[in-house]
């Protein structure tokens, strides 16, 4: 496979890597500064995160059956990226209301926003198993897509988190983050999309791909465990600041620059070992192994770094970032289920497979933001709380530790149960 085309390709998960990071680590803390309870704030972003994942296969299904000039997937991942954009930049302009207009404006401006992350990324991701047909390149096409990833959590971290620009001022270089590199790979896959005077077989019925995705054996236990690694996922992302600043008292430098640095550079690095690693191994057991260390890291690991010190964290980012890195093979096996269910049907179903998936990821996102919000609220946090009471502190690590790990090794014991065949 040639780099351009990876390159191409994965440009776009730039955009969305920076829109969802500062989703997820800032916007929770950003609307709980501005006077919204812990739990009201959860709430909003629960419900509508909830809403929009239902329309996730609907987005992909229809991806599947479009017959735009442009092609099937390069329109809608430009008209994503239309509607993320000022969306995003809304949120994090919020006018000045009262608690329940706050908390109006984040489930209605939220569930925009997750709209338009669904038309971008649904049809962004089903677009891998088109590009390329050979699963073992696929996976090195998910590699760069995980490398840009990588550098959409760079732009969101240094936009969003920097203390020389607030949140409000960062969200306007994240969408422009978004604009610029959707429209790379609209440009870069020029004539590598099925337009639509070249699909001549008439589209299967609506719902019928959603029933074939979710009746396949091997499908359905990879999405319930990606579902579980989605809500430890975001638990961890949501609740990092929180973990860092009370619980290890470090400073925004050393949590933005050191530690997130090192684990988005290690995340980086580790791509290239995975993909030699399923080329020689296969792509479910290391993608189980990788799962079950993550699991195991952050039961054993978190609660027990003493305030103060870098040295365990900065461990925990090179491991963790180590065993996150096989979230390629995930995605990779999916495109080859995809594939195998397309092949059989004869009308393409990648959208569906990955609608499913995306749905999966924001209803996890959902319920990890309002647990995160609803937790802090029942150990009774506050800033002023935390300064004067040890055990609080020490509560937020249990929940950033063992609290999190239990949703990992649930998606590990699923994961197991993804059927073994010769391509996977």
């Amino acid at each position: 496979m040639k780099w351009r085309l990876g390159a191409g390709y994965g440009a776009a998960e730039t955009g969305i890597a920076a829109a969802e990071v500062v989703l997820q680590l800032y916007l929770l803390n950003f609307y709980i500064g501005l006077g919204l309870s812990p739990f009201l704030a959860g709430l909003a972003l629960a419900l509508a995160v909830g809403i929009d994942a239902l329309l996730d296969p609907l987005v992909g299904r229809i991806s599947d059956r479009s017959r735009f000039a442009m092609g099937r997937r390069r329109a809608f991942i430009a008209l994503g990226a239309l509607l993320l954009a000022p969306g995003f930049v809304a949120l994090f302009f919020p006018p000045a209301a009262t608690s329940w207009g706050l908390f109006a404006y984040l489930f209605a401006l939220y569930l925009f926003v997750s709209l338009g992350l669904t038309v971008l990324s649904v049809p962004h991701s089903a677009f891998a198993g088109e590009l390329v047909p050979d699963p073992a390149q696929r996976t090195t096409l998910f590699g760069f897509r995980l490398l840009f990833n990588c550098l959409g959590l760079i732009v969101g971290i240094l936009s969003a988190g920097s203390e020389s620009l607030n949140h409000s001022t960062g969200s306007l270089v994240v969408a422009a983050a978004v604009i610029v590199t959707a429209f790379v790979t609209v440009r870069s896959t020029r004539g590598l999309d099925v337009p639509g005077a070249a699909i001549t077989q008439p589209p299967g019925p609506l719902l019928g791909g959603f029933f074939s995705a979710l009746r396949n054996r091997a499908y359905l236990p990879l999405l319930l465990a990606f579902f579980f690694a989605s809500i430890g996922r975001t638990l961890n992302s949501s609740l990092a600041l929180y973990y860092y600043r009370y619980r290890l008292q470090l400073s925004v430098a050393e949590i933005t620059v050191i530690i997130l640095g090192l684990f988005v550079l290690v995340v980086s690095l580790s791509i290239i070992a995975w993909v030699l690693i399923s080329r020689r191994y296969g792509k479910k057991m290391p993608a189980f192994l990788g799962i079950t260390g993550l699991a195991t890291l952050t039961a054993l690991g978190y609660p027990l770094f003493p305030p103060g010190q870098l040295a365990g964290p900065i461990a925990a980012a090179i491991l963790g970032g180590f065993f996150v890195a096989s979230i390629i093979l995930f995605e990779s096996l999916v495109a080859d289920i995809a594939e195998d269910d397309s092949t059989k049907s004869g009308e393409p179903r990648e959208g569906v497979y990955f609608g499913f998936w995306k749905m999966a990821t924001k209803v996890a996102r959902a319920l990890g933001l309002a647990l995160s919000g609803w937790l802090l609220a029942a150990i009774g946090f506050s800033e002023s709380a935390v300064s004067t009471d040890p055990g609080m502190a020490f509560l937020i690590g249990l929940i950033f530790g063992p609290g999190v790990a239990i949703f990992f090794f649930i998606a590990a014991g699923l994961f197991l149960l993804v059927p073994a065949k010769r391509r996977i």
